[in-house]
């Protein structure tokens, strides 16, 4: 629902973007003012609000975060090095996200987050498995797939994530 949403933001003139986004966590419109101003600086801000909102502890948001960041490093690779000692102060949750953004950017990680041997096994094997370029990610196979290709939308505006959003909810619409 709340990505129904954010594609009305894009299609509604101000005064309608203002209603919807009212109704919306305040972590997406964090992500919101990102896509619309690209304001680098607003970053830790945005990793500050999804971690008080305990964000990080659901999968697809640790996912979908982990998208938007990756083509955001991707655009500037200095980048994890100026998120590196917030991230370092945050949950295990976080820090799994931001070293999955690195691996979906193919940045080297630039800090050892402190991981049990259990989930230090664990961390290994999820990126040995995850493809680097998203678009190889099956966007059919779950929402959570759904959700990173609008979150990597909305980093950067790139249409290369938006084209098959698109079609896939053309072949959805088929279905129903």
């Amino acid at each position: 629902m709340p990505l129904l949403i954010l594609f009305l933001l894009l299609l509604a003139t101000p005064a309608q973007a203002l209603n919807l986004s009212r109704n919306l966590p305040t972590s997406t419109r964090d992500m919101e003012f990102f896509y619309m101003h690209k304001k680098n600086e607003v970053l830790p801000g945005i990793l500050r609000t999804l971690e008080r909102e305990k964000m990080f502890t659901k999968g697809e948001v640790r996912l979908s975060t982990a998208a938007f960041l990756a083509q955001i490093f991707k655009n500037d690779p200095l980048m994890p090095q100026y998120l590196q000692k917030q991230i370092q102060s945050m949950s295990l949750d976080a820090q799994s996200m931001f070293l999955l953004a690195l691996h979906l950017s193919n940045s080297k990680p630039c800090f050892q987050p402190h991981f049990s041997p259990s989930q230090a096994e664990a961390m290994r094997l999820t990126l040995k498995h995850c493809p680097t370029q998203l678009t190889h990610w099956d966007l059919y196979q779950s929402s959570a797939i759904l959700h990173m290709y609008w979150c990597a939308f909305f980093a950067l505006g790139d249409y290369t994530y938006l084209d098959p959003i698109i079609q896939a909810a053309l072949t959805f619409a088929e279905l129903k």
